[in-house]
């Protein structure tokens, strides 16, 4: 590694600020100078590291000198993992050479015969989860030598409820699907250098019925999620309005149409429940086996002998590392996040997971459906009403997500 300008330097930066103690370094460099290289004078830097500032150790040469790196070791002298970049800044333009998690006690190790290496007591590999809520783009590191991409489609909206006539069935709107969650492991070789990222759209909810006499709006689908397209995850369908007959319930995301098609790599998304006028449907459970993102609780309606639907339409819970976060009873806000161990592994977990599904709305107490906690979960269906009554509108689906476990 060469260094040809008085503009060009070497820095590295730490993820996160230091829980305890800055990263400490090492560097070795030799300088060329218009006589030739000089074997005998091989100059060392130690020092640490600036938190999440850049530092700069390996400085830039001097005059018309060009400075050749040797050796560069950068060691976690702090109690946690730290995820550490080490740039090249060419006249204030950084460019990335390396990132890498370092665990506490674990060196980054770089040489021009052994390339960046991490050492470390541990036989387990380094990895950083990268994630994206919103449209972005993946730039694969130049170390990486796999990625797990976990693509959440967006969950559906739900339908909002109908609006009819006395000793007629009002039914509330169905539940939104839950999306699809598609994963696939990637080889160094399979990745492009930049990869486009796209986050499903959530699904709104259905508007509540303005018009007398009228079926309830259906929601809107969820978006799909991709990477690139190589991994792509379905949304979920919307939940129907609510008629004088049923509101049909949102299917989650297909599985059969997402990249690549069906299990083990890719898991449908649970389904909504219907409207219903007096009987509870609640949303499909998420990462049970059956489905994948959770999905919205039927609304609730008014049957044809008047009698309006009480109680409760729970969201679809979902199941985090084998435990069960339950779904929100009617009026109550699902949870965000309530999974996050989405890869193969139990002790690796991110930020963002999958939320509990909405809740259906209930027309006793005019209580409102709940939008699908973020992300990848349905949103609840509204509930039904008499005419001259605004009917409820359905609950908002969640936006979808993407996870890529970068394996070093």
């Amino acid at each position: 590694m060469y260094l040809s300008a008085t503009t060009d330097a070497i820095q590295a930066v730490q993820g996160a600020a230091a829980t305890t103690t800055n990263c400490t370094y090492n560097v070795a460099y030799q300088d060329w100078t218009s006589s030739g290289l000089d074997f005998t004078t091989i100059t060392g830097d130690s020092g640490s590291l600036n938190g999440t500032t850049d530092a700069t150790i390996v400085p830039a040469p001097s005059g018309s000198n060009k400075r050749q790196v040797t050796e560069i070791n950068i060691y976690n002298a702090d109690t946690v993992p730290q995820i550490i970049t080490v740039l090249r800044d060419i006249s204030a333009t950084n460019r990335i050479l390396c990132k890498t998690q370092l665990a506490a006690g674990a060196t980054l190790f770089w040489s021009k015969e052994t390339g960046w290496t991490v050492l470390s007591s541990s036989s387990t590999p380094s990895y950083i989860v990268t994630e994206f809520t919103a449209n972005g783009t993946w730039t694969k590191p130049n170390n990486i030598k796999w990625a797990e991409v976990v693509c959440v489609g967006a969950g559906g909206g739900g339908g909002g409820g109908m609006r009819g006539a006395a000793a007629t069935n009002r039914f509330g709107g169905g539940g939104g699907g839950g999306g699809a969650i598609v994963h696939r492991l990637l080889n160094a070789i399979e990745l492009a250098s930049t990869v486009t990222v796209t986050i499903g759209t959530a699904g709104t909810g259905g508007a509540g019925q303005t018009v007398d006499s009228t079926n309830g709006n259906n929601g809107v689908a969820g978006g799909d999620t991709s990477f690139g397209s190589q991994v792509i995850a379905k949304g979920g369908s919307a939940g129907g309005g609510g008629t004088s007959l049923t509101g049909a319930a949102g299917a989650g995301g297909l599985s059969s149409t997402s990249t690549p098609v069906n299990g083990p790599y890719a898991l449908a998304g649970g389904a909504g429940g219907t409207g219903q006028t007096t009987v509870t449907a609640p949303g499909a459970t998420g990462l049970s086996g059956i489905a994948a993102c959770p999905a919205g609780g039927g609304g609730m309606g008014i049957n044809s002998s008047n009698t309006s639907g009480s109680g409760s339409c729970p969201g679809g819970g979902v199941y985090n590392n084998g435990s069960l976060v339950a779904g929100p009873a009617s009026g109550v806000s699902a949870t965000s996040n309530a999974a996050v161990t989405l890869f193969q592994s139990l002790s690796i977990s991110s930020t963002n997971g999958l939320g509990t599904g909405g809740a259906g709305g209930i027309p006793t107490s005019t209580v409102a459906a709940t939008n699908g906690g973020s992300y990848g979960a349905g949103g609840g269906g509204g509930y039904g009403q008499l005419n001259g009554t605004i009917s409820g509108k359905g609950g908002d689906g969640a936006g979808g997500l993407c996870l890529v476990l970068e394996i070093y």
